[in-house]
């Protein structure tokens, strides 16, 4: 059972609401300095003696800055300051709630775009034969959201125009991500996310299933006719999934503890629970997990149990802000009544020791059952895996059963707990910050390290077929 059930909220975005109408950029900087000064639990860790002289000089030139910068201009100027403390739960977001669109537009008039002619663009590639081989064509990202133009504008390098977006953060003729050739089938990727904020990524492309896969995204060719070349089994496109791989391992996918996959997680562990027990060999698919809820992945802890498994323990801030979205989470009805139940008596002790760190009570997790399979269960993390993903790897790696495999985690997890987003004085932004951190904090980071893989795996192998070999040949799997 359970003895307590604190939550790691990470990730978590809820209805944006009524700002004020202030957006003067120096105003909104000298807000998120001293918002940020009093409620993030890293500051006095990554403001000390030794940065302090470094930190005053950044403020200061980014302080100029906000005094002159543009409307259009200012979030990169409010980013950049966070940039200070490279903790990537530190986060600056446009709202694009409504009446917004205009003012996002203006933010990113000037990003990267090529003149194009989309009608040419699809006429060029609606031959037959013209979408399916190679990787000029037109490309559609898994949710649909995005369709761009992949094209070849110089021997090694592609660009993908914007054929169809949402027109507010994203316009057609923007270039979503650059591809640069590395070598056979390999490329480094550019890639721009909602916000414009750019970040690199390997890929290995193969041309002939058409799929492509980097920085936590997918994107399928647009074949022939307009028919979008979907993967084979309908789970391969799905953010939380299951399959048989064969009579002796199953599959599980969970890209997401966003709250929102809670249930559908919760579901399908409980339709497939005698598929996984009474097969001896478990995946666990974490790769580009970007983080959610701890209660998300609550029914896959009976599965691996061996013993009693002790989940990391907080230092929460009890800051007023901080305290303030606590009691808005206590109202939230997508939070399951067990878990409210602890948060009573955190808030409690919030209120009576406000400006204080109040120490989150040990949460273990025990079964009366230790289920015989799966016997192994592997692990699968890469750089995108991330907070509450490293959260359960923390709490994994303390089953007999489970071995890590992969890449170092993305390292979002000394400094967690957003709960919630918080608001600016100008109603074009929000911001999250974390309310708690890590007992291991700052003596054993994770963060911007992330957490190493017991079996690493090369960039360009099929790692689930790796796995499965692995599975075959390893005779002892229990260190």
């Amino acid at each position: 059972m359970n003895k307590s059930a604190f939550l790691v909220l990470l990730f978590f975005f809820v209805p944006f609401i009524t700002y004020s109408q202030d957006c003067h950029c120096l105003n909104n900087f000298e807000y998120l300095v001293r918002k940020i000064t009093e409620n993030y639990p890293g500051f006095e860790d990554k403001v000390n003696s030794r940065t302090v002289v470094q930190y005053q000089y950044y403020t200061d030139s980014l302080r100029r800055l906000a005094a002159y910068a543009t409307a259009e201009r200012c979030p990169s100027v409010l980013r950049s300051w966070l940039g200070f403390f490279k903790d990537k739960h530190l986060i600056l977001r446009l709202s694009g709630g409504v009446g917004e669109q205009a003012y996002v537009r203006s933010v990113f008039a000037a990003a990267p775009a090529m003149a194009i002619d989309i009608g040419a663009v699809r006429r060029r590639f609606a031959g037959v034969g013209k979408g399916g081989i190679g990787l000029e064509g037109i490309w559609l990202s898994a949710d649909s959201a995005f369709e761009v133009a992949l094209l070849r504008n110089a021997e090694r390098r592609y660009q993908a125009v914007v054929l169809k977006a949402d027109s507010v953060f994203w316009m057609p003729g923007q270039i979503k991500f650059e591809m640069l050739s590395t070598g056979h089938n390999s490329y480094q990727v550019m890639y721009r996310n909602r916000d414009h904020e750019e970040e690199m990524s390997g890929v290995v492309a193969e041309e002939e299933s058409a799929v492509l896969r980097f920085a936590g995204t997918e994107w399928r060719k647009l074949l022939a006719g307009g028919n979008n070349r979907r993967a084979a089994d309908p789970a391969d496109d799905a953010v939380i999934a299951f399959k048989i791989l064969n009579p002796l391992t199953t599959y599980l996918r969970l890209n997401s503890f966003s709250i929102v996959y809670k249930s559908v997680i919760d579901s399908l562990i409980r339709q497939h629970l005698p598929d996984i027990t009474s097969r001896p060999n478990l995946i666990v698919d974490l790769r580009n997990n970007r983080g959610g809820y701890s209660i998300a992945f609550e029914s896959l802890l009976p599965i691996i149990y061996t013993g009693e498994i002790r989940a990391p323990r907080a230092k929460v801030l009890a800051t007023r802000d901080n305290t303030a979205l606590f009691e808005e989470l206590v109202a939230d009805p997508r939070i399951p009544a067990k878990n409210k139940e602890v948060l009573g008596p955190l808030l409690v002790s919030m209120k009576a020791h406000p400006d204080t760190y109040v120490i989150t009570e040990e949460e273990i997790f025990q079964s009366d059952t230790v289920y015989s399979y799966p016997a192994r269960v592997a692990l699968l993390i890469n750089e995108r895996s991330v907070s509450a993903a490293e959260d359960l790897i923390m709490r994994a790696r303390q089953s007999k059963k489970v071995k890590v495999f992969g890449r170092n985690s993305a390292g979002s997890f000394d400094y967690f707990n957003l709960v919630g987003p918080r608001t600016m004085p100008c109603k074009h932004y929000i911001y999250y910050c974390p309310t708690s951190k890590g007992m291991w904090v700052p003596e054993h980071p994770i963060d911007n390290i992330g957490l190493p893989p017991d079996i690493p795996i090369s960039e360009v192998t099929d790692w689930v077929s790796y796995i499965n070999t692995y599975f075959q040949h390893q005779k002892s799997w229990r260190n």
